[in-house]
């Protein structure tokens, strides 16, 4: 419905009072409603003064308007008319006045004159009310001078001009608008169509939410339409196959927006509402659905194509791994000619794939031996229905090489794309004869290799009785052949003394699918010696029958070897235990006399050294110094004593190794000026750490007397400490004699001294037992460090280094 733009018409009388100017325009915004969307358009009011009572008066006072055709009607005559009336419908000015109802009515298209005429007479009945309600829209057709079709939107005033009652009729050209409106109206019914239909699921989905679904998405999935689009994205993704969650899951994270351009294709499955898996082909683009972005969504149900597609591919694997991998030649000949050929049937007839490649069923036959070439030879009867009975052929071939070979052939149609297809198998039957003679002699082997075995070889069925054994059984248990097979352990003879609960319980679990375990058995028959058996079961399948293999080694000689080891390792523990204790007592025994003479040397040589004579204070340092060694020597193999006994105990506290290290070079500041050392220092001015402060000086003192020991005089001696993550690092670096690769394995050893008779640099005043190192491993370990040593080789120096974690809580 199009509404005119001149649809106001007003008596002077109550509208036009106070008015100057008699035509007042006046705008406003109408909406103008058709069968599509609601359009807005500009729409202008004119007042007409009853005092204007002359028709061109009338029209010349009119603005004039491009779209806007309009014609004054009086006396059932056209009066007068505006230029848009006269080029809308092609007649002239003069043709327009002279045209009365008769001629008038024939510019109406044929099918809209009755309408037309009726809506006339309407209005003509109309009592003058009527300007003041809504005025009366038409839409029809006329046919304009040249011919041509227009659609109008034709409304009409009544009005009083000259004492006579007039019509000002207005009308718009609407035939664009009627296009598109049909046009729409045929887009509605394509696309009603479209959603209709059961080949495409289409819906709408915004905001994670279906907004829009077709009948046919709901019976893809077997759920009500109204009950999906009330769905959680949670509800949505339970209904897709769980293989197939994480692709959906990627495409809802991508932005839907139309202007990215975005769409998505793939396949996937969903889960309908009886529970089967129905494979849909999906289609999505971003579109604007209410003024928002959304996702317009296609799915087509692909099950019966993918399932197709998957029993083909499934089948076409299964064909090729088959006859790939066939014992027997296989030839596909499809309208005579070869269109497949395996490698076995290429080797059977001694020449390459390629080779046959080109070949047809002449070819073939060619190959067979002259007196086995039949005519019907591999060929199926022409009257065979497909897939027909194989046709069974034994004829000899003539290979590449000459040699003469015999095969049995089976022909079969089969039906591939309608054309006459022939399926043939090649067994060669020399390869078999082979095979068989393979498999005796492998029969004869292991016959061979059972009978020959020391070891004692049953077989049994799965209730436990024996089936076979070999002849070392028959020595094993003592009894012939004869008296073993066709029985049961428990069977017998009772003389023969053995745990048969322990074998039948290890039979039993085995057979239950229990790991099996050798099991050592002692077995006695009488009067004789007893003898030790280790036993052990397993499952084996012998021509698909499941059977129980049970393997019995003599152990007799080991057992013995064992029980003697055994009280020789009790011997040498009680020997050890008596090292120990003597290597303790002797110690504790020393150090008594041996500190006094230590303290009594010490004692002259600080407080009478003045009152001694030369040689004498030379004998009592020799004494003083040979007393210290020892000391030192009995200290070391105490420590070493009490951590073989795993008494070495840690007392922890917080302290500095920084001064712990300064510590230790201080106390061998004698021996290092002595020896002309250069040290070398890098060190932060504080490290403090958890430990025992003790220990941890003894085994610093114990790495630098050693660099000092093992370095030439005026060599140079590099210490480094530092903290690495969370454990302290210490370093010390001589340029002294080194360690080779042999050498290194005894480092940290108890006892483990380094011979070096070649080199007389060393320190024989530092030198030791060996158990220094021993006893700083132990004691860096206890703090859970780690201790070890490098080296390039024999007078490349060498460096030790160990580390300990920080631990900031003591324990």
């Amino acid at each position: 419905m199009l509404v005119s733009t001149l649809h106001l018409l007003m008596h002077s009388r109550g509208c036009t009072a106070g008015i100057s100017n008699p035509w007042n325009k006046l705008k406003n915004h109408l909406h103008l409603c058709t069968r599509g969307p609601v359009h807005l358009q500009e729409s202008i009011f004119w007042v007409i003064p009853v005092e204007q009572n002359s028709p061109l008066a009338l029209l010349e006072s009119l603005p004039m308007h491009p779209m806007v055709a309009v014609i004054l009607c009086q006396d059932g005559m056209m009066v007068h008319a505006n230029q848009p009336a006269i080029d809308m419908g092609g007649y002239s000015l003069n043709e327009l006045k002279g045209m009365g109802k008769q001629k008038g009515i024939k510019i109406i298209h044929p099918e809209d004159r009755d309408t037309f005429t009726a809506w006339l007479n309407e209005l003509h009945g109309r009592s003058g009310k009527f300007a003041r309600k809504n005025h009366q829209v038409h839409d029809c057709r006329i046919i304009t001078k040249e011919g041509r079709m227009k659609w109008m939107s034709i409304s009409a005033r009544k009005l009083t001009l000259d004492g006579k009652r007039a019509i000002l009729v207005n009308a718009v050209d609407i035939s664009e608008m009627k296009k598109l409106d049909a046009g729409l109206v045929e887009k509605q019914q394509i696309l009603d169509i479209i959603m209709e239909q059961d080949l495409v699921g289409i819906s709408i989905l915004q905001d994670n939410q279906f907004k829009f679904m077709n009948k046919y998405s709901g019976e893809l999935s077997g759920f009500p339409v109204e009950e999906i689009k009330e769905w959680s994205p949670d509800q949505i993704y339970k209904k897709i196959h769980p293989d197939d969650l994480p692709i959906i899951l990627k495409n809802a994270k991508r932005p839907h927006d139309p202007k990215t351009g975005y769409t998505s294709r793939f396949n996937y499955r969903i889960i309908t509402k009886p529970g089967k898996i129905t494979w849909l082909q999906h289609y999505g683009k971003a579109i604007t659905y209410n003024g928002r972005p959304g996702v317009l969504l296609l799915n087509v149900d692909i099950t019966e194509k993918e399932n197709a597609l998957r029993d083909l591919e499934s089948s076409e694997k299964k064909f090729r791994l088959i006859a790939e991998n066939a014992v027997s030649g296989i030839i596909i000949t499809q309208n005579k000619k070869i269109i497949f050929i395996n490698n076995q049937c290429a080797t059977i007839f001694g020449y390459t794939i390629d080779e046959m490649a080109n070949w047809t069923r002449e070819h073939l036959r060619m190959k067979i031996h002259p007196d086995d070439r039949r005519k019907d030879i591999l060929t199926c009867p022409k009257d065979c229905k497909v897939p027909c009975e194989h046709v069974h052929s034994a004829f000899r071939i003539i290979a590449k090489d000459g040699k003469i070979k015999k095969l049995d052939g089976f022909t079969t149609c089969i039906p591939i794309k309608g054309d006459h297809t022939e399926l043939t198998l090649f067994i060669d039957n020399t390869r078999l004869k082979n095979a068989l003679d393979k498999v005796k002699q492998s029969e004869s082997k292991y016959r061979h290799i059972i009978e020959s075995s020391p070891a004692a070889i049953i077989l049994m069925n799965t209730k436990g009785r024996i089936l076979d054994c070999n002849k070392a059984t028959s020595n094993i248990f003592n009894l012939p052949k004869e008296e073993i097979i066709d029985k049961k352990f428990k069977e017998f003879h009772q003389d023969l003394k053995m745990n048969r609960g322990e074998i039948t319980k290890l039979f039993n679990d085995i057979m239950s699918g229990a790991e099996s375990a050798p099991v050592e058995i002692e077995i006695t028959e009488g009067d004789h010696d007893s003898k030790w058996v280790s036993v052990n079961f397993r499952r084996i399948q012998i021509n698909s029958h499941e059977m129980v293999q049970m393997i019995i080694h003599d152990i007799t000689s080991q057992k013995m070897l064992e029980m003697v080891l055994e009280e020789e390792i009790i011997k040498l523990r009680d020997l050890d235990r008596l090292r120990r204790n003597l290597i303790s007592n002797a110690a504790h025994e020393l150090k008594t006399p041996l500190v006094s003479i230590y303290s009594a040397t010490d004692f002259l040589l600080k407080s009478l050294q003045h009152e001694i004579g030369d040689s004498a204070k030379n004998i009592i340092e020799i004494i003083y110094k040979g007393g210290r060694r020892m000391k030192s020597l009995v200290d070391e193999i105490l420590e070493a004593s009490r951590i073989e006994a795993g008494q070495l105990h840690l007392n922890k506290t917080s302290m500095d190794m920084v001064d712990l290290v300064k510590q230790s070079i201080n106390y061998l500041e004698y021996t290092i000026t002595e020896k002309n050392h250069e040290i070398i220092k890098h060190m932060p001015a504080k490290l403090h750490v958890i430990a025992d402060k003790v220990r941890m000086e003894q085994v610093i003192t114990n790495l630098v007397s050693n660099a000092i020991n093992n370095t030439p005089e005026g060599g140079k001696i590099t210490i480094e400490l530092n903290r690495v993550a969370n454990s302290v690092v210490f370093s010390i670096t001589d340029t002294g004699v080194g360690i080779t690769d042999d050498e290194l394995p005894q480092l940290f050893t108890q006892f483990g001294t380094i011979e070096r008779d070649e080199w007389e640099g060393t320190n024989p005043e530092l030198g030791g037992t060996g158990l220094g190192l021993f006893i700083s491993k132990n004691i860096i370990e206890i703090h859970g460090g780690l201790i070890w040593a490098e080296s390039e080789g024999r007078n490349k120096g060498a460096t030790f280094k160990f580390t300990i974690p920080v631990n900031r809580d003591i324990s």
